[in-house]
């Protein structure tokens, strides 16, 4: 049995797509290194490979700006507190990484799935409130000082944004928030040289999810489907596949639910009968989840199972 990969290239060719000639977005370096092999070996000539980028790799591309860790950008996060407060409340910077690295951790997952900051810090900020009600109306000088750390929270986050963009460096979920805000524009996709593929992406963010929805409305094409497959490998036997198709084959099973389309090969369709297949978005991430009653046992993955 074929590879997912092998699959999706095989499918492409029917498409009349060169597969040498198209941009693809995979979840990982190393399904990229996996992906080249399979062009390799498939085009059995040299070539110049065609571009493949990590999911992370393509959004720095989209943004067109370059991911620091977070450990680099500790300096400027310093820089940017101290440009918000003045010296009686400064902490030194061996109190700032006591607590910056975790709230550099927030601010990057309120990015990546495109939190509205102004909401976020004003709801934090009451729940913290709330936390420390008393009897009292003057609190302790230690919970006052907590209080006013968290009111003053989208300071930093502001002004952090500032120094970001002008030295032209970014953390992971800013990159994200300003990859988006390009697919928005409506010369987004014209600017694009080449077609791009997304393949084996199961589990996306707010901004990742968005993205690639935004390419497909911009694609304008009434017919694209949502084809769901099986293929042997993966943790357990069998893994679940899914991609987007224009073509309907003579043996797919087409499936029309709150106007979406899915198709199911015939020899997919014997594993999958009596499934659903629903799209889900949590703190974790958007994926496609298949509720399946033949599989007897399912990896943690979720995306390999067992009959």
């Amino acid at each position: 049995m074929n590879s997912f990969l092998e699959n999706i290239l095989q499918d492409l060719e029917n498409k009349q797509i060169e597969i040498t000639k198209v941009c693809y977005v995979v979840p990982s370096r190393r399904v990229g290194i996996f992906l080249s092999r399979c062009l390799a070996q498939r085009i059995n000539q040299p070539i110049f490979l065609p571009k493949i980028y990590s999911v992370e790799e393509y959004v720095e591309y989209l943004a067109q700006v370059e991911i620091v860790n977070d450990l680099d950008l500790l300096p400027l996060f310093y820089k940017a507190y101290k440009n918000v407060e003045n010296g009686e409340n400064l902490d030194s910077f061996d109190e700032f990484i006591g607590w910056a690295t975790t709230i550099l951790k927030d601010f990057n997952e309120m990015d990546r799935y495109l939190v509205d900051p102004e909401q976020f810090f004003n709801y934090l900020g009451s729940i913290k409130e709330m936390d420390h009600w008393a009897l009292s109306k003057n609190p302790t000088l230690m919970v006052s000082k907590y209080l006013r750390f968290w009111k003053k929270l989208h300071l930093y986050y502001n002004a952090f944004q500032e120094l970001c963009l002008e030295n032209k460096i970014v953390y992971q979920g800013m990159a994200y928030k300003l990859a988006f805000a390009k697919a928005e524009q409506s010369s987004f996709i014209n600017d694009q040289e080449e077609k791009t593929i997304f393949l084996g992406l199961n589990a996306l963010n707010t901004a990742e999810s968005k993205i690639i929805q935004k390419l497909l409305e911009e694609e304008g094409d009434d017919s694209l489907c949502l084809r769901v497959f099986v293929t042997g490998g993966g943790c357990s036997g069998f893994q679940y596949g899914f991609t987007f198709d224009t073509e309907i084959a003579e043996d797919d099973t087409q499936v029309t639910q709150s106007g979406v389309n899915v198709l199911v090969d015939s020899l997919s369709y014997a594993y999958l009968d009596g499934a659903s297949v629903d799209y889900q978005e949590s703190l974790e991430g958007s994926k496609f989840v298949v509720n399946n009653p033949q599989a007897s046992s399912t990896c943690g993955c979720g995306s390999s199972f067992t009959i």
